[in-house]
């Protein structure tokens, strides 16, 4: 029943208070996060450099 658009949802529900660098930390911890953004294999680096995202 639960389709990757439902996951990414409750994904954006979750993260929507959360800074840039707490999401990319999160998502570079969770396999779960990185397949629900549209990842085909678990990441062990991050997939932007962090400097990009602050503003």
């Amino acid at each position: 029943m639960s389709s990757s658009s439902d996951g990414r949802t409750a994904l954006s529900e979750y993260t929507s208070g959360m800074s840039d660098e707490a999401f990319l930390d999160e998502w570079l911890e969770n396999p779960y996060w990185q397949y629900f953004t549209g990842g085909i294999y678990f990441e062990h680096e991050y997939p932007t450099d962090q400097s990009t995202t602050s503003r």
